[in-house]
């Protein structure tokens, strides 16, 4: 359902976008745009399942009997979504998309945020000396046959002595580790392009020059503004790099404790961005912190608990109550077990 709201949301938008620009004189007019605006929503969104990969625990042949199974309530969704649009006999194709897309968001490998969920193992089996980490994506059930995604196990090794792996929200995580936002890496090569072509485009611009001389120019500032471009990037690259590196040495070497606190800050400074933005907050609140050794197993470092121990101290009073109790049954019990095989033995 959430999946064709959206599509008919996106629908929605490219009809207001275009129907100030269209000329549309009649009624059955608008009822074409209408269906050639859903038309591309749908298509668009039909051409974005089909291009991921098969989800590794679904076949198709599951997802086609799911879909069919209940065909009713996915129509009545499509057509809840849909309602007031010219969708009809008319519209077949499209219709048949949305029954595909259906069956796309069970077998592919893709997941809707609110659908999933994320689920981290980590720390030691009998046989290893390093914490190993594995990481898994899990979505709804269909047919008895849970959709799943299995991310790469990460190990702790002699070649990679430490390792801080984020989940969910990673934006400030990832940048304290480089430095920079990753979405600022992903422009990099943007911003390279323009080194390389703004001189170009300037030369282009200045009508006086003769060809042979505004060709000159640009060999000339060709190769300077190459330089300057590589220089930039590895700047970039390099340095955040070096900041990367100098952070996985420093945590290598940290005790226990300190590599608990470490693992609650960056938890606290992205719980802080996230206040300060105006995205929904999904990480916040009181963080629990433990950390696992091979000696000592899993120590609690910082725990919440769902009331107030200075507010409930009758609970505490009740529970060694309770303790005592138990203990003086215990002794009673064993000294008359003592006592009953003192007078058998005497006998």
């Amino acid at each position: 359902g959430a999946e064709y709201s959206d599509i008919a949301r996106d629908a929605q938008a490219e009809l207001l976008d275009g129907v100030q620009y269209a000329t549309l004189s009649s009624e059955e007019e608008l009822r074409s745009y209408q269906v050639e605006c859903a038309e591309k929503a749908i298509q668009k969104r039909v051409q974005f399942w089909r291009g991921k990969g098969d989800a590794d625990s679904i076949n198709k042949a599951l997802s086609k009997e799911f879909v069919g199974n209940l065909s009713g309530k996915i129509s009545d969704r499509m057509l809840g979504a849909f309602e007031g649009w010219p969708l009809g006999s008319d519209s077949a194709k499209s219709l048949q998309e949305l029954q595909e897309i259906a069956e796309l968001l069970i077998l592919k490998d893709h997941f809707l945020p609110e659908w999933f969920s994320g689920v981290v193992i980590a720390g030691f089996g009998e046989r290893e000396h390093f914490p190993v980490l594995q990481h898994f994506e899990i979505g709804s059930i269909y047919g008895n046959k849970l959709k799943i995604r299995c991310h790469s196990c990460e190990k702790i090794s002699g070649t990679t002595p430490s390792l801080v792996q984020p989940f969910a929200y990673t934006e400030m995580v990832d940048t304290f580790l480089y430095g920079i936002p990753l979405e600022n890496l992903e422009n990099l090569e943007g911003a390279i392009h323009l080194i390389r072509n703004m001189p170009i485009v300037a030369i282009d611009a200045l009508k006086e020059l003769s060809p042979d001389q505004r060709e000159r120019l640009k060999q000339k500032t060709r190769m300077a503004s190459e330089e300057q471009a590589r220089k930039f990037s590895e700047s970039v690259l390099i340095g955040c790099s070096r900041r990367y590196q100098s952070i996985m040495q420093a945590i290598a070497s940290l005790p226990a404790k300190e590599l608990a606190q470490v693992a609650s800050t960056l938890v606290s400074l992205s719980s802080f961005q996230q206040r300060m933005s105006l995205e929904p907050e999904t990480v916040g609140g009181p963080v629990d912190v433990a950390v696992i050794s091979k000696g000592d197993g899993l120590i609690w470092i910082d725990r919440k608990h769902y009331f107030r121990r200075e507010l409930n101290q009758h609970f505490f009073d009740n529970y060694f109550e309770d303790a005592r109790a138990q203990e003086r049954d215990d002794g009673r019990i064993s000294t008359e077990q003592t006592g009953n095989a003192g007078r058998e033995k005497g006998l």
